[in-house]
C-alpha cells in the first residue's frame, strides 16, 4: 500500500512540476506596419528563360496582423499581410519608360520564430510558408491611351526574417523586424505578354505584440 501511495505521490509531483511548462505557452496577437520595397522584376521567356523585360518599383507600404502561441523560446503563428508598391520604370527591347499602376501582394502565412532571450530584450529569427495573391493593376506606360495590364495570381509564398522584441510590460512587446519575402514562378495570362516571372521584396516593420 505504501508503495502505491509513493507511486501516486510521485505521479502527482511530476504533474505539478510539468504544469508550468504548459502554462508557459500563451496566446498573443500582433500588428505591424512598415515600408515595403519590391525588388526589380525580370520577365522571362517561358521557353528559353531569357529576360525579355524588366520592371522597377517605388517603395510602398506593408501591413501585417497575426495571432499565435508563445512557448517561451519559440513561437508559432498565422499571419495575414498586405504589401503594395507603385510601378516606377519598365524596360523592354532596349527602351525604358516611366510606368504607372501598382503591384500588391496579399499573403496568408504560417510562421515560426526562435527567441534567443524570451525573458528580456529578445533578438529572434523567423521563417514562414503559405499562399500569396500577387496582383498587377493597370500597369502601363505612363499616360498611354491603351488599357493597362491587370492580372491576379495565387501562388506559393515564403519569407525569412530577423528582429528584436523589447518588452514594455509583462504582456506588451514592441517588435522591430526585417522580412525578406518572395513567391514561386508565375506564368502571365495576358495573350500579348508571354512572360514568366518570380519576384521578391524586403520590408522593415515596427509593431506591437500583446499577450492574451
Amino acid at each position: 500500500m505504501k508503495k502505491h501511495l509513493a507511486l501516486l505521490g510521485a505521479i502527482l509531483a511530476a504533474g505539478t512540476l510539468a504544469a508550468p511548462s504548459y502554462a508557459a505557452s500563451s496566446p498573443y496577437v500582433s500588428g505591424n506596419i512598415g515600408v515595403s520595397s519590391f525588388n526589380d522584376t525580370a520577365f522571362k521567356s517561358p521557353s528559353t528563360n531569357a529576360t525579355l523585360a524588366e520592371m522597377t518599383f517605388k517603395s510602398g507600404i506593408d501591413l501585417r496582423c497575426a495571432a499565435g502561441l508563445d512557448f517561451e523560446d519559440y513561437r508559432i503563428e498565422a499571419e495575414l499581410s498586405y504589401q503594395k508598391g507603385d510601378v516606377n520604370r519598365g524596360t523592354e527591347h532596349g527602351g525604358t519608360a516611366d510606368m504607372q499602376g501598382f503591384k500588391s501582394v496579399t499573403s496568408l502565412m504560417a510562421n515560426g520564430y526562435y527567441d534567443f532571450n524570451p525573458e528580456g530584450i529578445n533578438p529572434y529569427l523567423t521563417g514562414g510558408l503559405g499562399c500569396s495573391r500577387v496582383n498587377f493593376d493597370n500597369v502601363k506606360v505612363k499616360g498611354a491611351p491603351y488599357p493597362g495590364l491587370t492580372e491576379h495570381h495565387t501562388v506559393l509564398g515564403y519569407q525569412l526574417g530577423a528582429g528584436i522584441g523589447i518588452p514594455i510590460t509583462r504582456e506588451v512587446t514592441v517588435d522591430a523586424q526585417y522580412r525578406y519575402s518572395g513567391h514561386s514562378r508565375i506564368s502571365m495570362e495576358n495573350p500579348d505578354f508571354h512572360y514568366d516571372f518570380k519576384s521578391s521584396g524586403s520590408s522593415f516593420l515596427l509593431g506591437l505584440r500583446v499577450g492574451l
